[in-house]
């Protein structure tokens, strides 16, 4: 099978190039383990594989409906190195007791668990920061999966839910991760 030949106007040097998908530089960043002291219940723990570490296992603390993360750190930027499934939920986030803004983890493809990192904050100045992390209560809406979750994992969540009386999603923390210095190093 052979190539197209690209049209002069798509070699052109006068086409312009499309936007950078991350316009600052990640080099500076770190990881740093989650501690169950910035936690307020409800959560659990659950050992699951280490994503950093190969070959080994550690607790996961699972955040559920309600329950709050307060999670310091050094830098410009803070994210989380989580696990998204059918039990992901939508987040209350704030930085340093700014304004509460949503951000929603439940994404088609979360009809299986997959190593995800979320972004929590970015653009901010180069110095110590706090940010709040909520599980919402209202579960999100599964419509939107691309085919619904079966797995023992959920069939064991849903139960768990059910028995409780309290809504599946979950938050899985094990790493924040942070990056610092100028924005204009590259």
């Amino acid at each position: 099978v052979r190539q197209p030949v690209l049209s002069s106007s798509l070699s052109s040097p006068k086409s312009p190039l499309p936007a950078m998908l991350d316009a600052h530089c990640w080099c500076n960043g770190h990881t740093q383990r989650i501690s169950p002291g910035w936690l307020e219940p409800p959560f659990v723990t659950r050992k699951e594989r280490d994503m950093l570490k190969l070959g080994e296992h550690a607790d996961w603390f699972l955040l559920g409906a309600d329950g709050c993360a307060t999670i310091p750190f050094k830098g410009r930027a803070c994210g989380l190195l989580t696990l998204l499934g059918p039990d992901a939920p939508t987040l209350r986030v704030r930085v340093d007791g700014g304004d509460w803004r949503a951000l929603a983890l439940l994404d088609r493809w979360c009809f299986y668990w997959r190593d995800a990192v979320v972004l929590l904050c970015e653009g901010l100045a180069d110095t110590t920061h706090t940010v709040e992390v909520v599980v919402e209560a209202k579960p999100p809406d599964h419509g939107i999966l691309k085919r619904p979750p079966s797995c023992e994992l959920w069939e064991q969540f849903s139960a768990e839910a059910t028995a409780s009386g309290r809504p599946v999603q979950k938050l899985w923390l094990l790493y924040a991760c942070a990056v610092e210095g100028d924005r204009g190093q590259r």
